[in-house]
């Protein structure tokens, strides 16, 4: 058993790699995760994906085989829009040191610039979900159109982590009959939010910060950005502070998984 548990670090460690330095940028919500145009703007920014200076050797290790999750007790679903990206790595740290876990939402198109980190969110045990290829209104998009856009971005994301998602987290929250019809086919859930931090518009560590306490409820799903600074800096705080509290910092399936039975393809999800 101590053998198995040794290689299984090992392997963990070797996809991690030896530490990392973060790289500081920059967007998504239909009421709200950013505006399109900011997603795109962050999407043009050069992809960086490089180990990094100062962290310790052992990075974000973690072992999902003694994770619990108590259902009588209070748990909080926070969620990462338009990664992976500059803030990821910090976020991953900050969730590690709670044993929490999180859903992070990626675009297709970003996750082969970011493959390093999109392994090293599978490696903390945290949750990815699609949030289609190029950060489209899904609403507004043919039937086919809609099934290319999820298909290849689960595809994308299969390939990079050995994931496949089972969560839809749809660009500016927008879905339609048709949406819902592709999901249920696909075996995908949809997850909105019920907490939106608008970091996208606000980018203030402390704003962010009071905004997650303030309005952190059980069952709440709340909604943030991997790709900027003052997010990750606003986690790093909240994460412990929520944990502090009592709550459990768990994924969308995990949420749903205690509360809604696991939640059922194609339908949308809030809270739970």
């Amino acid at each position: 058993m101590r053998r198995m548990m040794w290689n299984k670090l090992l392997r963990r460690f070797c996809v991690l790699g030896l530490g990392a330095a973060a790289l500081l940028a920059g967007g998504q919500a239909l009421r709200t995760s950013a505006p399109v145009e900011r997603v795109v703007e962050a999407a043009a920014q050069p992809a960086i994906d490089l180990p990094l200076a100062n962290l310790p050797e052992q990075e974000v290790v973690s072992d999902e085989a003694i994770r619990r999750i108590d259902p009588d007790k209070p748990m909080i679903a926070l969620t990462f829009d338009d990664g992976p990206g500059p803030g990821t790595r910090r976020i991953l740290r900050a969730l590690e040191a709670v044993d929490g876990r999180a859903t992070f939402c990626m675009v297709g198109d970003r996750v082969r610039d970011y493959a390093q980190t999109a392994r090293m969110v599978a490696s903390q045990g945290s949750e990815i979900a699609t949030h289609s290829l190029t950060h489209p209104n899904l609403a507004k998009l043919s039937a086919g159109e809609v099934r290319a856009e999820l298909e290849k971005s689960i595809a994308a994301i299969e390939e990079t982590t050995g994931v496949r998602p089972g969560v839809l987290r749809p660009p500016y929250g927008s879905t339609s009959e048709t949406v819902q019809q592709i999901c249920r086919e696909l075996g995908v859930v949809i997850a909105n939010w019920n907490v939106d931090t608008e970091d996208w518009r606000v980018r203030d560590a402390e704003t962010i910060l009071n905004h997650v306490l303030d309005n952190a409820r059980d069952g709440a799903i709340v909604l943030c950005h991997d790709l900027y600074p003052e997010t990750a800096a606003a986690m790093e705080r909240a994460v412990e502070a929520l944990a502090e509290r009592g709550y459990q910092l768990v994924s969308v399936s995990e949420l749903l998984q205690a509360r809604a039975g696991g939640g059922s393809a194609g339908k949308i999800y809030y809270a739970a």
